[in-house]
């Protein structure tokens, strides 16, 4: 098979993806011919209410406080594309993509609108639409990695001969360089197992065997080395190649990655303060009279000008006032026009595809059942012991809003996986109390 090597930074090792691969999705010219999917989000504000003491004491519970975590925040990304999200630690980045995938709780009041080809989405109809990677990997560790992406695929796709999910899952670790690292327990930091890199592609991988479109990523590069995320963020950036649209977070971005993105938009307590291309971003800071320096990184230099310094209060207002300026200018620049009127030029557009949905021919209740049993067997099988719980627990928190099954299935699984021990400890103990 051809294979394909990413042009990265210099200093950074190369990446192979497998693009002849019989079960990756379009390659870019199939995918040109096509029209283009489309994500929207409007005015999406977001804010959330709290008592002011404690249960205990009914007067100042009466009081409550309210903190607004976005504020009137738009975008516009089309297939194809990556978006960059930029900002602070608070600055609503989660919060925002949370949002836009359907996954805040309903402890606060989320107002806007997010739009799919033109389409306002219903709530259940996120979790359908949405490819969601977080920061932190849920991953079995006493799986393989072959054994981590069969059983997801499994659970994502009904039917099919095991020579096809096979196929499927050799086809998605191809496209990620993961072959090598195929039959190497996932690990935890009590025993090896593959690299933190290696684990972000198997928790990629896992979202790609569901065939989406439209893909978030939360701080992928968390926790990783420079070169690994430099992988990472390359890698991103050729899966939005392929006909998919992929917003991706990420806290501080190597100066080499400019270019590499698409849009940049940056947040700065909870408002949105630019949303462009990386020339128009260049263009729209000097108009403002805030040039990046000579050998700086971009990144680092509007990060920067656009955060609140806490460390005293004069400094806080100084630095506010500057990205409440900021944040007015772009809100009068065309840039931000255009994206409102992409938005409502897509709602009105009948040639637009349906919405793209993953995968949802998915296996019925009990086959999930059997699948999951046998999951939680195999994951025990490294200690043999039955899988703790808070593991488990935070595996079917994941998966479940991922789609793949209810939590009750998953709690079935281990409660039916544990009560033969439970029974044959009973039996064993009572025995020797009876003698």
């Amino acid at each position: 098979m051809s294979e394909l090597r990413f042009l990265t930074p210099a200093g950074s090792s190369e990446l192979q993806v497998n693009r002849s691969s019989p079960c990756s999705l379009e390659e870019a010219p199939a995918a040109a011919s096509k029209p283009r999917h489309s994500l929207g989000v409007l005015h999406a504000s977001y804010s959330v209410s709290h008592c002011a003491g404690p249960w205990w004491d009914i007067a100042s519970r009466r009081h409550k406080w309210t903190r607004q975590i976005l504020k009137d925040v738009s975008l516009y990304v089309e297939s194809g594309q990556i978006m960059c999200i930029l900002g602070s630690s608070g600055s609503g980045k989660t919060t925002l993509l949370d949002a836009m995938s359907g996954r805040l709780r309903r402890t606060g009041t989320l107002l806007g609108d997010v739009f799919v080809n033109g389409r306002a989405l219903r709530r259940e109809q996120f979790q359908d639409c949405f490819s969601y990677v977080l920061q932190s990997d849920t991953l079995l560790s006493s799986l393989t990695v072959r054994e981590t992406l069969c059983y997801t695929a499994l659970l994502a796709v009904r039917g099919g001969s095991q020579g096809f999910f096979q196929k499927k899952v050799e086809a998605v670790m191809a496209e990620l360089s993961l072959s090598h690292v195929a039959d190497r327990l996932i690990g935890n930091y009590s025993f090896g197992g593959i690299s933190h890199g290696e684990r972000r592609r198997v928790s990629i991988a896992a979202q790609l065997l569901q065939d989406p479109k439209v893909m978030l990523f939360d701080e992928p590069t968390t926790g990783l080395d420079c070169m690994t995320a430099n992988q990472i963020v390359v890698l991103i950036a050729e899966l939005a190649r392929r006909d998919r649209i992929v917003i991706v977070t990420i806290h501080q971005p190597r100066s080499e990655l400019f270019q590499l993105f698409d849009k940049i938009a940056i947040l700065s307590c909870g408002e949105l303060v630019f949303c462009g291309t990386p020339v128009e971003m260049l263009d729209f800071f000097s108009g403002c009279s805030y040039p990046c320096p000579e050998h700086s990184n971009p990144f680092d230099f509007y990060m920067d000008l656009t955060s609140v310094d806490t460390q005293n209060k004069e400094r806080e207002i100084e630095t506010y006032k500057r990205v409440q300026m900021i944040e007015s200018a772009y809100k009068e620049s065309t840039m931000y026009r255009k994206t409102l009127e992409d938005i409502e030029r897509t709602k009105h557009l009948k040639t637009l595809p349906v919405i793209p949905f993953k995968t949802k021919d998915s296996p019925g209740a009990l086959s999930k059942l059997c699948v999951l049993l046998s999951c939680v067997v195999t994951g025990c099988s490294e200690t043999c012991l039955p899988c703790p719980v808070p593991v488990l627990r935070a595996v079917s928190d994941q998966e479940s809003e991922d789609g793949l099954y209810q939590k009750w299935q998953m709690l079935l699984a281990y409660v039916l996986h544990v009560l033969p021990f439970s029974v044959i400890a009973t039996m064993i103990f009572c025995s020797v109390c009876y003698w």
